[in-house]
């Protein structure tokens, strides 16, 4: 048995919370596969922390990646509540329709609750980061209210409610201390939203925990904040030093981004490729853009990278087949000059029809089709149209086609080179 929870959950709550505030590699997949095992033996504790990892974004950090399962959640929420779990009791209340479900409902007497809170407060109070978390939720979120039977009407209950709002600031910010990154996440949520006549707006004090966080505590999530924050005031240089820290201690969210940054900010691609590489290796969220990107660095081939058709065409299709598609007009064009693929008209101006259902035309759906109605591929030869889609482009391209045909006299298109 560990100094709070069972030796496991200990463990696994390093890899998956404490660790993203100690400077090392994250694990949480190991985390998760610790808690795995624990319920397996029927351990409840373990029952919540599993539930979390499988409740999504709004309960666990996204550079996890873990998997969302709601409804083996929802299961594990109950189990954990039903087999007298203190920290499940408290924790598994906040989650979406446990707490109102009838079993749960029958099961949570005043007394049940009471004695879950004093046991996580005792845990919280000897310093355990996790459990400082819940007391401050507690109290943020009112529960202490109805735990302690507080009823509004009673003498003094507004004054308890403002003490417990402001002390569960308190809390938060020892659990975030301790690394618990989502008490940062309350702290920044209570400055940004306020609460009446208790807790005034403030976007300084917000953005001074996320600085903190991420310079200070060296904290995984915070640092991708703080990055983004400066992104929005245009130091991109800085949003890339904590972007980057962040994805080298394991945040799997960040590559893709890191990749845009260094292909259209820094013009250094061949860095933008390896980080477009490492986001597709995780099957990360923005995989499908990552294939795209790629493509277009070897399609247009500056900045570091050659030029490679085969390889751009390669990733296209992969972005294609994975739903993207604004990149459809760059394929076009492979198809209709033949770079890194079979030559097909017919794909070519489909792709570029339903491309421009939904978007502008640009230089790669003018050129492709003005090549085809110039040469008559895939289409009845129109010298004249075709010339109408590159009339307003100006480029080495174009200028040469521009030179191949000339307006006669009387108003007829040819062929001159």
């Amino acid at each position: 048995m560990g100094r709070f929870f069972s030796n496991e959950v200990e463990e696994a709550l390093g890899y998956i919370y404490y660790d993203m505030a100690k400077g090392v590699v994250l694990n949480g997949d190991r985390g998760v596969e610790i808690l795995e095992d624990a319920v397996a033996n029927g351990d409840y504790d373990a029952m919540y922390f599993l539930a979390r990892c499988m409740s999504g974004d709004m309960f666990m950090w996204k550079g996890h990646l873990f998997k969302e399962d709601w409804n083996s959640a929802v299961k594990l929420y109950k189990q954990s509540i039903l087999g007298g779990s203190s920290i499940g009791i408290l924790g598994g209340i906040r989650a979406s329709g446990v707490g109102s479900s009838p079993e749960i409902k029958e099961y949570l007497t005043n007394e049940r609750l009471r004695k879950a809170y004093n046991d996580i407060y005792e845990k919280a109070e000897n310093g355990e980061g996790f459990c400082q978390y819940v007391i401050g939720n507690c109290m943020n979120w009112g529960d202490i209210m109805d735990i302690m039977e507080i009823k509004p009407e009673d003498e003094g209950a507004y004054e308890k409610y403002v003490k417990y709002k402001l002390e569960s600031l308190e809390w938060f910010k020892k659990s975030l201390e301790n690394g618990v990154y989502v008490a940062g996440q309350n702290i920044r949520a209570i400055y940004h939203n306020g609460e009446e006549n208790i807790i005034a707006k403030d976007p300084a004090k917000e953005f001074d925990i996320i600085q903190y966080g991420a310079e200070t505590l060296g904290n995984v999530a915070l640092m991708e904040q703080y990055g983004s924050i400066l992104n929005d005031v245009g130091d991109i240089r800085g949003k890339l030093k904590f972007y980057e820290k962040s994805a080298k201690l394991g945040n799997k969210i960040l590559n893709y981004y890191i990749g845009c940054t260094y292909m259209y900010d820094i013009k250094d691609n061949l860095k933008a490729i390896e980080y477009f590489q490492k986001e597709i290796e995780l099957n990360a969220p923005e995989t499908p853009d990552a294939y795209a990107q790629l493509g277009k660095a070897y399609f247009f081939g500056e900045n570091g990278v050659d030029k490679n058709y085969d390889l751009a065409v390669e990733n296209f299709e992969k972005a294609m087949d994975l739903g993207i598609n604004h990149i459809h007009p760059n394929y076009a064009y492979c198809l209709v000059k033949g770079y890194g693929i079979e030559k097909d008209y017919k794909r070519a101006m489909n792709l570029i029809d339903r491309y421009l259902q939904n978007n502008n035309e640009f230089y790669y759906t003018e050129v492709p089709r003005a090549l085809m109605y110039l040469e008559g591929l895939g289409v009845e030869q129109n010298i004249a149209k075709g010339m109408s889609f590159i009339r307003e482009i100006d480029s080495d391209e174009v200028r040469l086609i521009k030179k191949t045909y000339k307006k006669s006299l009387f108003g007829k298109w040819k062929k001159v080179l």
